[in-house]
């Protein structure tokens, strides 16, 4: 299943939006850390998720989830780097809680999957 094989099945629209507040948490997290340590394109990825969850357009937010510029390589979300290794770790932390929540939502796809293990092989324990 490729990156965008999701958008060809129907999202539960009432599961989705069930986890609504604990997805648009995450998202925050996530944008907080990529505007406090200037990234600002890749905040503005995550701005758009969070106001598409805002409007409750399942259908925006899947199209805007499932997208290279959230999971692709060099310049994605998922792919930002910091210099210190504590935001390293704290966004590392607060991506994997995003990942859950989706999953819980039962929105998923290959990549993030990938992205997962590997954050969580990355982070030291804590």
């Amino acid at each position: 299943m490729g990156i965008f094989s999701v958008l060809k099945r129907k999202p539960n629209a009432k599961l989705i939006l069930s986890k609504n507040e604990k997805i648009q948490e995450c998202l925050i997290a996530v944008k907080e850390i990529l505007v406090t340590n200037d990234h600002p394109a890749q905040a503005e990825v995550v701005q758009g998720l969070i106001e598409a969850l805002s409007e409750k357009d399942v259908k925006k937010f899947l199209a805007n989830f499932h997208t290279v510029d959230m999971w692709g390589g060099s310049g994605s979300v998922w792919e930002v780097g910091f210099n210190d290794n504590e935001t390293d770790y704290k966004y590392m932390k607060a991506m994997i809680w995003l990942i859950y929540a989706l999953e819980e939502a039962k929105i998923t796809n290959c990549k993030m999957r990938s992205v997962k293990k590997y954050f969580l092989k990355q982070l030291p324990l804590k």
